[in-house]
């Protein structure tokens, strides 16, 4: 089984986290499945058309969406709200036809986070309270911005939101936008 590549969304609105797979990788999105589920027990799952998915999720329930990329990359999203202002986005993509995905940045892959900082910061920015970028990344959302980035694991390129100001050492800051970008520093 190959590694999955992942974009980390913490948002305050999830609607426009959509097109990202389609604008960052240029190549249609095909959901095979879209499903439902109570909890993470995976209780009352159920199938859902994606006019349904926002509905669902902010009723509480979690949305899971597997699909292909372009015909050839195995992708997919998890959607679910952490409380009532903050909604995690998950999106994935397999690696198995890019190995490059799984390296820290550097010329081979720079362009995916390139592409990536540019829609988060130029679409999602005023909806954005914190993304990570990576190879099989793990982040536990926390009310204090500094405290998950600090417990994430993974992570090569944090964004955040410029009005918060910190400092994520191993990490070389740029700006976009209204945004803050941290990228590892090898």
């Amino acid at each position: 089984m190959s590694a999955v590549f992942e974009i980390s969304l913490f948002l305050t609105r999830i609607e426009k986290a959509y097109s990202l797979l389609n604008e960052c990788f240029g190549a249609n999105l095909v959901l095979d499945d879209l499903l439902v589920v109570d909890n993470w027990e995976f209780k009352n799952q159920c199938k859902l058309d994606i006019g349904n998915l926002l509905s669902q999720v902010n009723k509480g329930k979690i949305a899971f969406a597997y699909g292909t990329l372009g015909n050839k990359h195995k992708c997919g999203f998890i959607l679910y709200q952490i409380d009532n202002r903050v909604n995690s986005v998950n999106v994935w993509i397999s690696s198995k036809h890019m190995p490059f995905l799984d390296n820290p940045i550097n010329q081979d892959n720079e362009h995916i986070y390139n592409l990536i900082t540019k829609y988060v910061a130029e679409n999602l920015g005023e909806d954005l309270l914190l993304c990570g970028i990576g190879p099989e990344i793990s982040i536990q959302y926390k009310e204090k911005i500094a405290d998950t980035i600090q417990s994430g694991h993974g992570v090569y390129e944090w964004i955040v939101p410029k009005s918060h100001n910190i400092h994520i050492a191993g990490y070389k800051m740029t700006e976009h936008n209204e945004c803050v970008v941290w990228r590892q520093t090898h």
